[in-house]
């Protein structure tokens, strides 16, 4: 796929952030996905663990920002995107193949990421936003269990 054949939301990406690299890749794909199952009204919030290049594609292509607080750190792996307006959220992981693949090449890995179906690039399940005692500085390992705590 060259420069060329991006299509305009992708060229739009490039240009706004910089370069095209595995993380904007990575992002541009997990935005596209994402916004094909829930909507990207006022509602929408978007929980990650990932930062830099990866988030600032989450970004331009959602309107998401953590100055709007609706990009939300999590100490976890994927991305939640969560509607407020529905209650509707999905959770979408990266498939570690796709890395392993095309480990050591950048270039074979963001074509990949740029190419391959959905479904071969990330896994998705139900996502439920955390509750209101959720606090994203604290790991996941030391949140308290809601259910545990109600025994």
């Amino acid at each position: 796929m060259g420069s060329h054949n991006y299509p305009p939301d992708l060229r739009m990406l490039i240009n706004r952030h910089g370069h095209l690299c595995i993380g904007s890749a990575i992002g541009y794909r997990v935005c596209k996905f994402a916004l094909k199952l829930i909507d990207k009204g006022p509602g929408l919030t978007v929980y990650t663990g990932s930062g830099g290049c990866l988030q600032h594609a989450i970004e331009i292509l959602t309107g998401c920002s953590r100055a709007k607080g609706t990009i939300i750190s999590m100490e976890d792996q994927g991305w939640g995107f969560y509607d407020h307006t529905s209650g509707e959220g999905y959770r979408l992981s990266l498939k570690r193949e796709i890395l392993q693949k095309n480990s050591g090449d950048k270039e074979s890995l963001i074509e990949a990421l740029l190419t391959l179906p959905d479904n071969d690039i990330f896994t998705v399940e139900a996502f439920d936003r955390p509750g209101p005692d959720f606090n994203p500085e604290v790991p996941e390992t030391e949140r308290e269990d809601p259910v545990k705590s109600q025994a």
